[in-house]
């Protein structure tokens, strides 16, 4: 948690899968993220299809190209933010949120949801119930303390993956990096 509280802005590339056995097999998405504190997000998704979902703390959008279509809504505490920007931006806390335990490596979860070699998993369970999961674990890298991974589980089973990569601590991003203004003839819907 110190470590997460020393960053102030994060970016990098990221690979988010959903494992359910409702889908049959997993579905992959990957693009690049940059999180701003306290409460700026930008997921720009690019593989399989491109969309885009950004807040400015205030406002938050979720664009779909191909559909010409932008969602917007108003940001409202932690509603409608996922779990993994919350705890990357400090909306959930390790220290407050959660009970902590680390999986031993023998663990079978663990080696599920490590991705990496030499990496360490910490399973976390939420004080308060959250429909979007039951358990969080988180996949560490040791020596930099950097998150690598973030597997979410909900009461089903289903996971959501996100793996990070190629990430930047603290660098500069521009407030408006977080804006958004919809293209010409993009039809806006208002999200309540």
């Amino acid at each position: 948690q110190e470590k997460l509280d020393r960053v102030v802005a994060i970016s990098g590339r990221f690979v988010q899968k959903l494992d359910s056995a409702s889908l049959g097999h997993p579905r992959a998405e990957n693009g690049r993220f940059f999180l701003k504190k306290p409460s700026m997000m930008r997921w720009e998704y690019e593989e399989p299809e491109r969309k885009l979902a950004v807040t400015d703390g205030v406002v938050t959008w979720f664009y779909l190209p191909a559909e010409k279509e932008a969602h917007r809504g108003r940001l409202q505490g932690s509603e409608g933010t996922g779990a993994a920007s919350l705890l990357l931006a400090g909306g959930l806390r390790i220290d407050r949120d959660f009970t902590v335990r680390k999986l031993p490596a023998e663990d079978p979860g663990t080696a599920l949801a490590a991705g990496h070699v030499g990496v360490e998993v910490l399973e976390l369970l939420p004080l308060k119930r959250r429909e979007e999961f039951e358990r969080l674990l988180l996949t560490v890298d040791p020596e930099g303390l950097q998150i690598r991974r973030l597997t979410l589980i909900d009461a089903l089973g289903d996971r959501m993956i996100f793996e990070l990569h190629d990430l930047e601590e603290n660098g500069a991003l521009d407030d408006d990096l977080f804006r958004f203004a919809p293209p010409p003839g993009v039809e806006i819907i208002e999200v309540p």
